[in-house]
């Protein structure tokens, strides 16, 4: 039995672990987002959810399930994206 874990297995891990957080904590001030999660965050919502009349916070409090969904689809395609471009 092997007990290697692949990306793809982890990653709905690591995304259910982050927005266990209530949802109210992602107006206040001091979550601490950084850059890259937010770069994430904001391609997630141009890419997805703005072309299905969400916004980010409506997606986060009517439907974590999508929300989190969207977000590993944009990690998976910068992850493709990273394999095809290493510089």
């Amino acid at each position: 039995m092997s007990t290697k874990i692949k990306l793809s297995q982890l990653l709905p891990c690591l995304l259910l672990a982050l927005f266990i957080v209530p949802s109210h904590s992602f107006a206040g001030p001091h979550l601490q987002v950084s850059p890259a999660l937010q770069t994430i965050l904001n391609q997630a919502e141009a890419t997805y959810m703005k072309p299905l009349g969400l916004t980010m916070q409506n997606a986060i409090n009517q439907d974590p399930d999508m929300f989190a969904g969207l977000v590993g689809m944009t990690l998976q395609r910068q992850y493709n994206y990273l394999g095809n471009n290493r510089n």
